[in-house]
């Protein structure tokens, strides 16, 4: 079974530039650790577990999450 990590990036309403703010190795804990340390809402949390990014949230960030699998070869 792979195993995996989740990175978890706050981008700019573009998405086009990224800084990584939390690795974790679910994605509900990454979910769990934005809400608390990263002021993520209940709706950038739905947004994050249907599409790993959220959209339209009219703020200047966004978030992008990034589901990596670890000791495997990229593809």
């Amino acid at each position: 079974m792979k195993k995996h990590i989740f990175l978890a990036y706050r981008t700019d309403v573009w998405h086009s530039s990224k800084e990584l703010v939390f690795i974790g190795d679910s994605l509900q804990k990454t979910i769990s650790q934005l809400i608390m340390y990263e002021e993520m809402t209940k709706e950038d949390a739905k947004q994050i577990k249907e599409w790993m990014q959220t959209q339209g949230n009219n703020r200047d960030y966004e978030w992008f999450v990034e589901k990596q699998n670890i000791n495997d070869f990229v593809e």
